[in-house]
């Protein structure tokens, strides 16, 4: 076994953050998973700034939603089951959005907690936009068809809302 080094890391005046809410430090408890933010101060030495709490999550395409759950297709192709409950939040694109934005075939992020026999309930499902892209074959005032990675020709139609973005090159540093 390797003897893994302990530090004591100064995280006086830090802030705390659990499903990006504030939220007072004295919530960490033994056994939470954390991320932290720091700030490297003017004698070299870093400060942490803010605590994350990292709670449970699961991520996939939706495959069915029930009242009291949704069932998701995971990266790896397994399903995975998140119950659902009257105090899960949701968020569509960054905004806070309802269930009725749980649809099959949605991309989502669910992040909640995990009980002794396996169950996770979702706090909060954050809810993807939909995203295409490729190489563009064909262009209309109303649509554009693009040639995807996979080679399959998907045609996006367009209107006063869509939001098209132009991806800049890297710059050399």
């Amino acid at each position: 076994a390797v003897a893994l080094p302990s530090w004591t890391m100064d995280a006086a005046g830090a802030t705390g953050q659990k499903s990006g809410q504030a939220v007072n430090r004295s919530t960490l408890k033994v056994g939470d998973s954390i991320v932290f933010d720091q700030a490297r101060q003017a004698d070299g030495a870093y400060k942490i700034t803010t605590i994350r709490i990292v709670l449970p999550h699961a991520g996939g395409t939706v495959k069915s939603v029930s009242d009291s759950s949704v069932t998701l297709t995971q990266r790896d192709g397994t399903p995975k089951v998140i119950a659902l409950t009257g105090s899960t939040t949701y968020q569509l694109a960054g905004a806070a959005s309802t269930r009725a934005a749980l649809t099959v075939g949605a991309d989502v992020v669910a992040e909640g907690t995990t009980a002794t026999d396996g169950t996770f309930t979702a706090t909060l499902v954050n809810i993807r936009a939909a995203q295409a892209g490729g190489t563009v074959t064909a262009k209309t005032a109303t649509s554009t068809t693009v040639k995807t990675r996979d080679g399959s020709s998907l045609t996006i139609k367009g209107g006063s809302k869509t939001t098209y973005r132009v991806a800049a090159p890297p710059t050399a540093t």
